[in-house]
């Protein structure tokens, strides 16, 4: 989110430096491609990792690592079919306190930390609709479906614990973005959106949960043909 302002003037900047070799965006490319790098909010997900251990409450979005890419083929000016992969990471340490048995009550507690390590996958398609116009300035919007992934593990190496665990959740997952292309040179553009998203994951451990998302990503598209 925070980069926004940095989109906006770079963008500006392109513009600016590109403005000698005009070319409206009315014409498309049918085979298109993209990468970008995105950032998450997400609000708390919960991870079972087993019955000695409370359920961990923990978002995909502490570490701000991650990638998008896909493919899109146009039909028209103004439609078009994409496919969508992204990948999100996320790291961090919960304390958790452990009483060892003692010689004589009451016995003294330690903390210690343990890193849970958050990853969700995204496997998506859809419709997109793009404004193509005489200028370089090209607004779209995404309608996705499809399945998101997500997986933790669970590992502590101490005095007091020693455990190793994962957990994995599968389920349904939907996008919605908007975003605007802005060409720059020959086959290439300058792409950023905004996504509000939904995931449905859950486990033989857990009921579905709704993971909501909301997101940015800059990155590149490049025109193939």
């Amino acid at each position: 989110m925070h980069r926004l302002l940095a989109v906006v003037l770079f963008a500006a900047v392109c513009a600016q430096l590109a403005a000698a070799q005009m070319r409206g965006s009315a014409q498309f490319s049918k085979f298109e491609v993209f990468g970008n790098y995105p950032e998450i909010e997400s609000n708390d997900h919960v991870f079972n990792f087993g019955t000695d251990f409370n359920s961990v409450h923990r978002d995909f979005d502490n570490a701000d690592r991650g990638f998008e890419g896909g493919a899109i083929r146009n039909f028209t000016r103004y439609f078009g079919v994409m496919g969508d992969v992204s990948a999100h990471f996320s790291s961090g340490d919960i304390a958790y306190t452990v009483q060892p048995l003692c010689g004589t009550p009451p016995c003294p507690t330690f903390t210690q930390n343990i890193a849970i390590n958050p990853r969700l996958f995204h496997f998506l398609g859809g419709p997109e609709f793009t404004l193509r116009n005489r200028t370089r300035w090209t607004p779209f919007g995404d309608v996705l479906f499809g399945v998101a992934h997500a997986t933790a593990s669970f590992k502590a190496d101490g005095p007091f614990v020693h455990v190793s665990r994962a957990e994995t959740e599968t389920g349904l997952a939907m996008k919605f973005v908007g975003g605007i292309d802005l060409y720059i040179i020959p086959r290439v553009s300058f792409r950023v959106n905004m996504s509000y998203g939904r995931d449905y994951v859950g486990s033989s451990a857990l009921p579905p949960q709704r993971v909501e998302l909301v997101g940015s990503s800059i990155g590149f598209l490049f025109h193939l043909d």
